[in-house]
């Protein structure tokens, strides 16, 4: 079963610009988009993401690939997603790399967004931030 962590504060169409994928420092990530604000201002949201083990976009051309039901229940809102096949193989490897190194591992998660025609974003993380 999937969770909703977070939900678009208008619907998927009333995004002004973006989303934008960004790449930060110290394994993290963010996606930014705007909307309309309450007096017609446009205003900046993002969804930052920390520890980041794994992520992909897959696009509009592309969006057969991605689970219907995925695609379905991600649309316009961040979803945890349990027990996936690639969460499963990245734990596994993180958690390998963890003995190796003897760090204690943290508690991964598969977290997935999609926006109007794409992208689809999936990002496995240790947790997110609303920005």
């Amino acid at each position: 079963m999937n969770t909703t962590l977070w939900q678009l504060p208008v619907p998927a169409t009333g995004l002004m610009r973006g989303p934008h994928f960004e790449v930060l420092p110290k394994r993290q990530c963010k996606i930014s988009f705007s909307i309309e604000g309450d007096s017609g201002e446009e205003k900046w949201l993002s969804l930052q993401f920390e520890n980041v083990e794994a992520y992909k976009a897959t696009y509009l051309t592309s969006l057969g690939s991605v689970e219907q039901n995925l695609q379905t229940t991600a649309y316009g809102k961040l979803i945890a997603i349990e027990n996936s096949h690639w969460l499963t193989a990245v734990k596994e490897s993180y958690s390998k790399s963890c003995q190796i190194t003897r760090q204690t591992p943290k508690d991964l998660q598969h977290l997935a967004i999609c926006f109007d025609d794409g992208p689809c974003y999936e990002i496995i993380c240790t947790g997110f931030k609303a920005l």
